[in-house]
């Protein structure tokens, strides 16, 4: 396979890969560059592969779960605006 497929794992110019390759073979010799080189490619693509599920918060996503699973019955949620209450804090004496 063209070592230029790899290119956007190594920063995304024309000629990163082959570039990063033949670093790591100058550093770690012939055979255990190569290795070097692919398992470095594989990592960054792993991580690049990993996407969130949901742009939700935490707080949100498990809000919905109890309502899936039948905590709020009547399908309210509770928001943190409506946990504040409309009275101003006590002033400390």
């Amino acid at each position: 396979m063209p070592i230029a497929r790899y290119d956007k794992e190594f920063g995304g110019k024309k000629g990163a890969a082959a570039k990063a390759k033949a670093s790591m073979v100058h550093q770690y010799g012939s055979e255990k560059g190569e290795q070097v080189f692919y398992a470095t490619k594989n990592k960054r693509m792993k991580a690049k592969s990993h996407k969130p599920e949901s742009s939700k918060d935490c707080g949100q996503m498990r809000q919905e779960e109890s309502v899936k699973a039948g905590g709020f019955k009547d399908g309210s949620t509770v928001s943190a605006a409506s946990a504040i209450p409309n009275k101003p804090f006590a002033k400390a004496r």
